[in-house]
């Protein structure tokens, strides 16, 4: 989709909140959409979706840089499509068709999303859901998942301050960043004593200014750079990378295979961690996975992905034109309408 019309959408949905809440002196934030929150068999967060009059089932992805729909949700609602030319696919580094669908009938709550194209994935891996919503529509907004209530908020971009936060409860502000995309790429050089070879590999560039939320936390007391991603099940770590941060200089016998049922796959690893904090929220014993990839290497940039498996206890609210992230542990007591919270 072409950058006016981000812009163009930007504006509408500032327009339709603006004309759902009339305007007041003192600050309030303003709903966009609210939508029922459901988790897929993996625990990742999916909303109802209109499209082509019918509902489907989206993605909440904070990593992806494109909103999207599959091949097989393509078909069934009869999509229109326009095929890329060569050279002009989308460099998002996913595995998507060399075409785009329009988003007839679009929605997203009350509010139509016009002149907008979907990038066309496989339906592989997507866990039988019809799409996702990626950075180029979330970042539009402010985005509050409250897992705890089961509820997803579109807001219109705060300018409230730590206002922001309308709900009681023990809050944690962490800034946020995104990704340097004008950083030059991480070098690594393997070495081959037995033949005397010496490789020297550099990553690919990221080929489009990413949106992805990185914060900072402590694991186990360590100080850990993590990358938000609501679309990864279960929070993750590469096996490198823990060695790297807890100077393992052999693995601990604590480490145990994971999917040892799977001898095909890329090996993961339980270990019992005791704590990951953010901000002032600390999570006793979290599930964390241990990815031994083939020829990972230590990342300079981030150290961990925080996942599903760890925001599910977590209402989130990320005001991405501030760049905070507000965190409330689960189970807070009941909350005030997101649509006129009280002034602090």
């Amino acid at each position: 989709m072409h950058l006016k019309n981000i812009v163009a959408i930007a504006a509408l949905l500032c327009a339709g909140a603006n004309a759902a809440i009339a305007a007041d002196a003192t600050c309030h934030l303003k709903r966009l959409a609210k939508f029922d929150l459901q988790v897929d068999s993996l625990g990742r967060p999916v909303v109802p979706v209109k499209l082509a009059g019918q509902t489907i089932s989206m993605l909440i992805d904070t990593n992806g840089a494109f909103s999207a729909v599959t091949e097989s949700t393509v078909k069934k609602l009869d999509l229109a499509h326009v095929v890329l030319p060569r050279g002009a696919m989308r460099a998002t580094g996913r595995n998507v068709l060399p075409y785009t669908a329009e988003a007839k009938g679009f929605t997203l709550g009350a509010i139509p999303i016009p002149n907008y194209s979907f990038e066309v994935l496989y339906d592989t891996n997507m866990n039988g859901l019809d799409g996702l919503l990626g950075q180029d529509l979330l970042t539009l907004v402010d985005l509050d998942l409250d897992f705890p209530n089961k509820t997803l908020n579109l807001m219109e971009p705060s300018t409230c301050g730590d206002g922001t936060v309308y709900w009681a409860g023990d809050v944690a502000k962490l800034p946020f960043y995104f990704p340097d995309s004008s950083a030059k790429d991480d070098i690594s050089i393997l070495t081959n004593a037995a033949v005397g070879v010496v490789t020297v590999t550099q990553r690919r560039s990221v080929p489009l200014e990413s949106k992805a939320i990185i914060t900072e936390g402590q694991l186990d007391g360590v100080n850990v750079k993590v990358v938000i991603n609501t679309a990864t099940p279960v929070t993750t770590i590469s096996l490198v990378q823990a060695r790297s941060l807890f100077k393992w200089q052999s693995d601990p016998p604590e480490l145990t295979r994971a999917n040892a049922d799977q001898p095909d796959q890329i090996p993961l690893y339980n270990y019992p961690f005791k704590t990951l904090t953010l901000g002032g929220i600390t999570i006793n014993n979290p599930r964390i996975l241990i990815r031994n990839a083939p020829g990972a290497t230590v990342s300079r940039n981030t150290d961990m992905l925080v996942g599903a498996s760890t925001l599910q206890h977590l209402h989130t609210y990320v005001s991405y034109k501030n760049k905070i992230l507000y965190v409330t542990p689960a189970e807070p007591p009941p909350q005030a309408n997101p649509a006129s919270p009280a002034k602090p």
